[in-house]
């Protein structure tokens, strides 16, 4: 076999493990307790940005582009505003890095 087909069919795997650990990410985040959160909304949607940008480049697009279209992407719809604002709250003091969306 190709190498270059197998290190892909590896990152494909990889990226199948990576989108189970974001939903669970998010289920975690949204149940996380406001006054004291200890899951992280910014570092949740670092991992999603990651996985998006990987899925186009290992098969040259993406079903979808954006967080919130992730977020449709999963049924997750209706909790993203919550998320976000989540989000927003918690990158005010977030020390890491915080990636945007392109």
């Amino acid at each position: 076999m190709d190498i270059i087909l197998v290190e892909k069919l590896r990152l494909e795997m990889i990226m199948d493990y990576f989108y189970y650990s974001i939903v669970d990410d998010i289920v975690d985040v949204l149940n996380d307790s406001d006054s004291d959160p200890h899951y992280s909304a910014v570092h949740t949607t670092n991992k999603i940005i990651l996985y998006l940008e990987c899925m186009k480049e290992v098969h040259g697009f993406s079903k979808v582009s954006t967080v919130r279209e992730y977020f449709e992407l999963i049924g997750y719809d209706e909790e993203f505003n919550e998320f976000e604002t989540k989000r927003k709250r918690e990158s005010e003091y977030f020390e890491g890095v915080q990636l945007a969306e392109r």
